[in-house]
This record gives C-alpha cells, structure tokens and sequence, in this order.
C-alpha cells in the first residue's frame, strides 16, 4: 500500500530536538492517535508536517514527493491542518468560512462536506457564536473541503464532553475509510485513542518515540505516563 506521509529519521525542535530520530508512516483509510504529555511536542510535528516549521535532521515524503521540493502551494494542495486554538474573526459566518478552504468551485464537494459534518443548520451564523462542538464541525469542515489526502487535527476534542468526542473520533474513521484519507489526531482523550484509532505514535518525555497496533504499544508502556485504568 502506498504511503500518504513517510517520516524517515526525522527530528525537530528549535535550537534542539525534542526526540530521538524516528520513522513514521501513514496510510490511506486509516486513523492515527498521536499521543504524549504537553510539551513533548505533538503541535510542533503537526506543523513540521504542514511546512510550518523546519526539520533538523531526517526526511519527510509525501507519496514518493520530498518535502524539500515542495512550495507552500503543494503542500496545501497534500495535508490539511485543523487546530482548535485557531483565532477566528469575530464576524466570519460559518458558510464564508468553510469556503475558504475550497481551491476551486466544487459545490458537490460542498454539499456533501456539509451533510457529512452536520453543519447545515448552522451556515447563516458566526463563527464565533457557536458552541465548542458545533465549531469543531465547522473547523473539520473548512479543511474537508480542500479534499486532500491528508488530515491533521491538533486536539479537535479539548473542548468537548464525551458523547461529542465519541462522534468525532467515529466521523474520521468513516472518512478515513469511506474516502480512502489517512488522517493524524493529536488528543489527549488516550481511552478514545484506544478504542477507535487503528495505530498509535506516541512521543515520550526521554525523546523515544513508539508507534504500531494499540496492543503492542500498550504492552510496550509507552502509556505508562496516561494512568489508565
């Protein structure tokens, strides 16, 4: 199977890296639980992934492309960030929104990300005026609809109560494997990792990083620092 993201012997960080060299791949149809403590640099990856920021040492591919030989243009057109701490314009409304992320007049690809993230109801309003789950929706929404192949999402479910966390973990499973994404999720929920992610990569505070199946990284205590139960 092809690879949508391969991550060879990479390391990053400021003035130095936060981990050991690692290797890291992703998969068209499958979900990714990236999981760890704070600071151990989780966003800063989703960035480096994005272009945002610089590797030091390693590669990072996209299909066969180096990442080297990618513009700020082609990587937008490859992998598409959601942050839930993003700074939204009081007035935005939510149809306006959305269609920002639209690189060209697709309104079939636009009716179907509405319905597909339940935002309908919603389009006539701000997007500031929503509730933390209705705006997760929106900012999942506003990144389908660039419709590339891959999809990060840096703590989607920090604002939200169980039940809604539940749904949006389901959401990316069904379009991880109904459109063939590979899709990254960075969150701190590791029980809802457990039960809907199809692997784990998990960055640790020594620098190591483990990633495989969820039974194998659990029997290898990398959760060790999650406390579970």
């Amino acid at each position: 199977m092809n690879k949508l993201l391969d991550v060879r012997s990479c390391q990053f960080g400021f003035k130095q890296a936060l981990l050991l060299p690692f290797n890291f791949s992703l998969y068209p149809g499958e979900v990714v639980a990236l999981l760890g403590e704070n600071g151990v640099g989780k966003s800063t990856f989703l960035r480096l992934c994005v272009g945002y920021e610089k590797i030091i040492s390693g590669e990072i591919f996209y299909g066969k492309e180096n990442r080297e030989n990618l513009s700020v243009r082609d990587l937008f057109q490859k992998v598409s960030l959601v942050r839930s701490n993003l700074s939204i314009p009081d007035r935005i409304l939510v149809r306006d929104f959305v269609m920002l992320g639209m690189q060209k007049k697709n309104f079939e690809l636009l009716e179907k990300v509405m319905k597909e993230t339940k935002i309908q109801n919603f389009l006539d309003r701000t997007l500031i005026s929503l509730s933390d789950g209705e705006r997760s929706r929106v900012l999942l929404a506003e990144a389908l609809i660039r419709n590339t192949s891959l999809l990060l999402l840096d703590e989607p479910t920090a604002f939200l109560d169980v039940p809604r966390s539940i749904d949006l973990f389901k959401l990316l499973k069904s379009i991880a494997v109904n459109e063939n994404k590979g899709i990254l999720i960075s969150t701190h929920q590791v029980e809802h990792a457990l039960k809907y992610a199809d692997r784990l990569l998990v960055f640790l505070r020594n620098g190591q990083v483990v990633s495989g199946l969820v039974e194998d990284v659990l029997k290898s205590g990398a959760l060790s620092w999650a406390e579970l139960d």
